[in-house]
């Protein structure tokens, strides 16, 4: 299973869950919320299974999720 894990900073609680996600064997994709540049056409898929959204804009986790979302 791909794993996404979309964040702000790393914090401690963010950190625990990269561990976890590694020590069951899941691809692990990290996002970095302030570094992603999205694009406009859904022509490609990101191909996760499960995002985690962790970020503290609520606006920037509103536009990521919503992207991800149609993206499928």
């Amino acid at each position: 299973m791909r794993v996404g894990i979309c964040y702000t900073i790393l914090s401690a609680e963010n950190k625990m869950i990269i561990d976890a996600a590694k020590r069951r064997g899941e691809q692990l994709e990290k996002i970095v919320d302030a570094d992603s540049v999205l694009e406009v056409s859904f022509g490609a898929k990101p191909g996760l299974d499960v995002l985690l959204q962790r970020s503290v804009s609520y606006s920037r986790s509103l536009y990521l999720t919503y992207y991800y979302e149609r993206a499928g």
